[in-house]
């Protein structure tokens, strides 16, 4: 099952609420955004209202793609210091 939280896109939220998922974000470039015409802020898409949406992301998972692995330590050191 693809997983919101296991995409790439995902952004969890922190805030008030922040607990129960409904308001993370999908930060998907291929999501169209509606632009706040008060400041011209792109406004927040939250991933509950794309993956219910046939039209958007949907429940298929349409443009989810995988999280990069986080670099290890050892990868890291071999970069720092071009070890092969």
């Amino acid at each position: 099952m693809k997983l919101c939280r296991d995409c790439k896109f995902y952004k969890k939220y922190w805030g008030y609420g922040g607990t129960n998922a409904i308001y993370d974000e999908c930060t998907c470039p291929s999501i169209q955004k509606e632009v706040n015409l008060v400041d011209g802020s792109k406004r927040f898409v939250f991933c509950t209202f794309e993956r219910s949406s046939r039209s958007s992301c949907g429940p298929d998972a349409k443009y989810w793609e995988p999280k990069e692995e986080p670099e290890t330590k050892e990868q890291f050191w071999s970069r720092m210091f071009n070890f092969g």
